[in-house]
């Protein structure tokens, strides 16, 4: 289990540019890249307790966090985190010979809702277990009582400053035309494809046909994902991970730095301590029951 202390941001996507400039010039070092495959897994059965006057319920069910690291796939050229047009994943739903999620290492993650009152930084427990190979992933939730809920995909970057993880990133949901089901293509078609994209390549109707390309090029058991907001913005999160609960100098410690961050960045990235009630994973939050 780790206390996550941490405080959010987001910045639209034409400063990218400057704030990748901004944190590789504070931290001294390249960033890596991030790509995660994030699934949400909710129980099968939840546990419904009785209501009864003047009781309250202290047992909650919860969802289940599960990632691993995603392999990113692209026809594109390069892969360059701004470079959003030919992104590829794989979903938890595809059963076909080619699947790696039986192969991944996964980490199973469950939080508790951020610590209320009027705090400089969000504080929430997170517990965290590692899922090595095994011969089905979906068969191991199933024998928990979970079952995935919904998936999405992180793209980014990550930069270490001090005890501080900064990560500037996007979130990608699957496209409304992806489909990891698609009809295979024989040699034959894919011929008269690529000749009908050279015709194409030669007017006006070229980045059609660059579309076109991408679903003869790509491997038959990956879909399309889209960006998640429309408005292409970045998301900030910047975050110490304290791994004894009543480590309270290291709590302590990590709070000055992220106060400290917060003023060095401002102006530019604004820190925030995020809004609590989206973090809550139980089934019966606030936020589950506007979904």
């Amino acid at each position: 289990m780790v206390q996550q202390l941490s405080l959010t941001s987001s910045v639209p996507e034409n400063q990218f540019r400057t704030v990748r400039i901004t944190l590789r010039a504070l931290t001294g070092l390249r960033p890596e890249p991030l790509a995660r495959h994030t699934i949400i897994l909710k129980p099968k059965f939840p546990f419904t307790p009785e209501q009864s006057a003047g009781k309250v319920s202290q047992v909650d069910s919860y969802r289940i966090r599960m990632v691993r690291v995603w392999e990113m796939e692209s026809t594109s050229d390069h892969m360059d985190v701004s470079d959003d047009q030919f992104l590829l994943g794989e979903s938890i739903s595809d059963r076909s010979s080619e699947s790696t999620r039986n192969e991944s290492i996964w980490t199973m993650q469950l939080s508790d809702i951020p610590a209320g009152g009027n705090r400089p930084v969000s504080i929430q427990n997170i517990y965290e277990a590692t899922v090595y190979k095994t011969d089905d992933i979906i068969g191991y939730m199933d024998e928990f009582g979970y079952m995935p809920e919904i998936e999405f995909w992180t793209k980014g970057y990550r930069y270490y400053y001090n005890d501080i993880i900064i990560e500037v990133f996007r979130l990608y949901v699957r496209s409304k035309d992806g489909s990891s089901d698609r009809k295979p293509v024989s040699d034959d078609d894919t011929t008269e494809k690529k000749e009908e994209l050279d015709e194409l390549n030669n007017n006006d109707d070229a980045d059609a046909g660059k579309d076109e390309m991408m679903d003869v090029d790509k491997p038959q058991h990956l879909i399309k994902i889209a960006l998640l907001d429309k408005s292409c913005r970045y998301q900030v999160k910047c975050f110490v991970n304290v791994s004894k609960l009543n480590d309270l100098d290291s709590v302590a410690k990590g709070v000055k730095e992220l106060e400290m961050l917060k003023k060095e960045l401002g102006g530019m990235i604004d820190l925030h301590v995020p809004d609590r009630t989206y973090m809550d994973s139980r089934l019966n939050s606030r936020i589950a029951s506007k979904r």
